[in-house]
């Protein structure tokens, strides 16, 4: 992965991670065991050249939320989505 974010995205109180390629149109949610390792891999497409990611709370429902950096659009000055966490690992 070229970039990571760690947080409780699906609210077991263990840190897991989401992660994502240059360039690519897809985020992956890593659910961790609390063992240092990643049970479940769920992916979910966001439709755009994704760079950076980051977690978030952006509404009031107290379930992370993820950021994505747009680079399709970066000659117009870049741009950033946001993806509602559903509480269980995944974004959408």
């Amino acid at each position: 992965p070229s970039y990571v974010a760690i947080g409780d995205i699906d609210n077991d109180g263990i840190r897991d991670a989401a992660f994502s390629a240059t360039n690519e149109d897809q985020v992956i949610s890593a659910l961790s065991d609390g063992l240092g390792n990643f049970e479940s891999l769920i992916t979910f497409p966001v439709g755009r050249r994704i760079g950076d990611v980051a977690l978030l709370f952006a509404n009031t429902d107290n379930n992370l939320d993820i950021a994505t950096t747009d680079l399709t659009v970066s000659s117009l000055g870049g741009g950033v989505f946001i993806s509602a966490g559903a509480g269980d690992g995944r974004f959408g």
